[in-house]
């Protein structure tokens, strides 16, 4: 049994053909990399749909309305998947970042600068802690663009609160996510990534990883290169 979705497109890519022209439609994915690539900003499929079939491994046929041809399934983990060391690369550009800057290193501290935040209904995204001195630390977070404006202020309030130094943000971030289940057994990946940024003077702002994922926060600006030089680093 499986359920078939039709859409505009006919699968899903290793990453946006608009940016990567020589981006090729994938055969077959897992649940856990389309969760990651739809989490990262691939909009093929909702969210929410690709939870209800992985909990009741139900595998899903992404495919044209247009044509007959077979698109994309999304599955259950196989053995035979873990060979492709990446599967994709998706991206958003919707971002900004907050950071607040120099402040005491405790539990409450950090419990309550995200507590009065998601008070305000405000999703955080990626999320960083720098030490900067003794028992003194640095936290960068993401917010949707359309969000920075409530969550900045809130920021200031909170910085000014927890004597910070300084509360800084930025509104034009783009976050690369780079998605594949091969990840868990081969070393090396992260360094492969940094390396081929730092070649195409990308600079990096923040760095969150998962099993199967590495997400780098970049400047909005440096994106579209960013994803076509991992998209051939990789030969995806």
């Amino acid at each position: 049994m499986e359920v078939e979705i039709y859409t505009d497109v006919d699968g899903i890519y290793t990453a946006d053909p608009r940016l990567v022209p020589n981006a090729h439609k994938i055969d077959r994915i897992t649940f856990d990399e389309m969760l990651e690539m739809a989490g990262a900003g691939a909009k093929v499929l909702h969210l929410r749909s690709v939870e209800m079939a992985a909990k009741n491994h139900l595998p899903i046929h992404l495919r044209s309305s247009f044509t007959d041809t077979i698109g994309t399934y999304v599955t259950d983990e196989e053995d035979s998947m873990e060979q492709a060391l990446v599967r994709g690369v998706a991206h958003t550009t919707n971002n900004a970042k907050i950071t607040i800057s120099s402040i005491e290193n405790t539990s409450k501290n950090i419990a309550e600068i995200f507590e009065t935040i998601s008070k305000e209904n405000i999703n955080v995204d990626v999320i960083t802690q720098n030490y900067v001195k003794k028992n003194k630390i640095t936290l960068s977070f993401t917010v949707a663009q359309e969000e920075f404006d409530h969550a900045f202020t809130i920021a200031k309030k909170l910085g000014k609160k927890l004597n910070a130094e300084d509360v800084i943000g930025t509104e034009e971030v783009a976050k690369v996510c780079i998605i594949g289940v091969g990840m868990k057994s081969t070393p090396g990946v992260a360094s492969r990534v940094f390396q081929c940024l730092a070649s195409s003077d990308v600079e990096i702002d923040m760095i969150s990883t998962s099993d199967i994922s590495i997400t780098c926060v970049i400047r909005e600006s440096d994106y579209s290169k960013a994803v076509l030089a991992i998209h051939n680093a990789f030969e995806l």
